[in-house]
């Protein structure tokens, strides 16, 4: 059994995850500023916060074995109405997860970093992006595959 920390959890992929985590009997904390909600309802330990605070993040990483991250600025429309928050967020953060957290960290990528392509595609698969979001997410795995910890990343298509 593991601490798996949840940054971003409150969300519809975070809350399965949460879910389907503490099923397999790990401990769960959840990580998450609620942008799209209201309220946390899961009967999880909850810690309201923004991953651009560092210093509110920083005692939950170290209560934490695993990471799952998936805070984000997500979809396009939403990168382009404030792109510095959106490198903030979905880059920067990251830098400062990898300089803070020295263990297991799975991160929620996308296919959007493909872009437009004929063809299965593959992890060796030319990257072809076409907006800020799939631009960060980039970013964001190589300085994930740059570090030391290690590190999983999905590279998810529409849910």
């Amino acid at each position: 059994m593991s601490n798996v920390l949840v940054v971003g959890g409150a969300g519809y992929v975070g809350g399965y995850l949460t879910d389907l985590t503490i099923e397999h009997g790990h401990n769960v904390r959840v990580f998450d500023k609620l942008l799209y909600e209201d309220a946390y309802l899961k009967n999880v330990d909850f810690h309201f916060g923004d991953v651009l605070d560092r210093a509110s993040l920083k005692p939950h990483l170290d209560w934490a074995d695993t990471v799952v991250w998936l805070a984000a600025v997500v979809g396009d429309p939403a990168c382009a109405l404030n792109p510095e928050l959106t490198i903030n967020t979905n880059v920067n953060s990251l830098k400062n997860l990898i300089a803070d957290f020295s263990g297991r960290i799975i991160f929620l990528s996308t296919c959007s970093i493909y872009g437009a392509q004929l063809g299965l595609l593959t992890e060796d698969s030319a990257f072809d992006p076409l907006s800020l979001y799939a631009e960060s997410k980039i970013a964001a795995e190589k300085v994930l595959l740059a570090a030391p910890n290690e590190t999983l990343i999905f590279r998810l298509g529409t849910l």
